[in-house]
């Protein structure tokens, strides 16, 4: 059985991503996790991310690096299995999750 939690809000530095570590870090030995960090705003990726889908508006890449401060990275560094980084407009939400109910 999949589970999925959504941990979503319009603040920045409001413990999003504090709270989704702390429940990986609770979690990981129960489950596989793969934390999903989805943004609106479109950034240059670091060499560690491996690009998976690019079309016009949308990036979907899978984070590698163990080591910076950027969100995916603590995600693996918590201890998520994987770590996903999506840049997308609204009109391509319903790709990303399509791409998530098929990998």
């Amino acid at each position: 059985m999949d589970y999925l939690l959504l941990i979503s809000g319009a603040g920045r530095n409001v413990g999003k991503t504090t709270l989704a570590c702390r429940l990986i870090e609770k979690y990981k030995k129960h489950l596989p996790i793969t934390a999903v960090k989805i943004s609106a705003h479109f950034h240059d990726l670091t060499p560690l991310q491996k690009i998976v889908i690019q079309q016009e508006g949308l990036i979907i890449s899978e984070e590698k690096d163990r080591m910076s401060s950027k969100d995916s990275s603590r995600y693996l560094q918590a201890g998520a299995n994987q770590a996903i980084y999506v840049q997308s407009t609204a009109e391509n939400i319903p790709l990303v999750h399509h791409w998530m109910t098929e990998n």
